[in-house]
């Protein structure tokens, strides 16, 4: 349709001839026939498109971050996009616990928001959360910014809920608890989710690791505590083509999305973060920030 109508070398007339009725028409239909199943419930939800890294940015520079967390969000938006076409689509969403140090996981919010999912954020640490409440407010001053179901703290992570949620997320938790709180949140995970995420940091990248001064996990040690349920998918994420503790100054990161150079690195850092897929597992073992399972809990 676009050919035949944006193309010199094609009149409409032609196309009549060539198709059998003019290319407005089929796509008038195609329209129509979109606009009747979306009315009638059949798609209710549209394909998930991922954000771009400038728009991640400005809510990185919200909690204090920059460029590194912004790739890094957009990085994990495109395992929830993989994951949410093998799950489905839920309706609430539970993150259970903040990050330890980098971010207050606005990129989950943001992702709830974008897909109308109702949120609840739980943490044990009483200064995280009054954090994440700080960041919120700043975001709703900027656009319109979701209605979190609800911001609680808890007094740990043994995840004493009554309700079911369809999908548990957490990224930078497991590594801060101990092996027994670890095993009390694995087992807690099923009785209060359907699925879940877990993002953790990558033991393997020694750099990272000694750069960030967390607690990490391998892949294989992250597997052992998510073989209770079924893995949907597990692997390697977070891949910048920059090293680790890059830093700038702070008018540097305000002014980073006004240039066209960086603008344009931008769009490159998008390429890249969509090519991490096809590179080598060994590069991803030693070179990704963040390991992660996606798992099945009452299948």
């Amino acid at each position: 349709v676009k050919f035949f109508t944006e193309n010199r070398a094609f009149r409409i007339s032609k196309a009549n001839i060539e198709l059998g009725y003019k290319p407005i028409q089929l796509m008038t239909g195609i329209k129509q026939s979109i606009d009747w199943y979306k009315e009638n419930g059949y798609l209710d939800r549209e394909e998930i498109q991922v954000s771009s890294i400038k728009s991640l940015y400005l809510t990185a520079l919200l909690e204090g971050e920059g460029l590194g967390t912004a790739y890094e969000y957009f990085a994990k938006w495109r395992i929830l996009m993989k994951i949410f076409r093998k799950i489905g689509y839920p309706k609430n969403v539970l993150v259970a616990g903040l990050p330890e140090k980098y971010g207050s996981s606005m990129d989950f919010v943001l992702f709830a928001q974008k897909y109308n999912l109702n949120i609840t954020i739980v943490d044990d640490r009483v200064e995280n959360i009054n954090k994440f409440k700080k960041i919120l407010e700043l975001a709703k001053k900027k656009e319109d910014c979701i209605e979190i179901t609800e911001i609680d703290r808890l007094s740990d992570l043994k995840l004493n809920l009554n309700e079911k949620y369809d999908l548990l997320l957490c990224c930078e938790v497991l590594q801060r608890l101990s092996e027994e709180e670890r095993t009390k949140y694995f087992n807690q995970i099923g009785e209060i989710a359907e699925n879940a995420l877990i993002f953790v940091p990558n033991k393997e990248n020694r750099s990272h690791a000694k750069l960030s001064g967390l607690n990490a996990l391998n892949l294989n040690e992250l597997s052992n505590y998510c073989q209770r349920y079924d893995i949907i998918d597990k692997g390697y994420v977070d891949m910048p083509p920059f090293p680790p503790g890059l830093k700038r100054s702070e008018e540097d990161r305000q002014k980073v999305t006004e240039s066209f150079l960086q603008k344009s690195f931008m769009k490159t850092l998008e390429l890249w973060a969509g090519s991490e897929v096809i590179f080598p597992k060994i590069f991803k073992r030693r070179f990704s920030h963040i390991v992660y399972c996606g798992i099945a809990c009452n299948t």
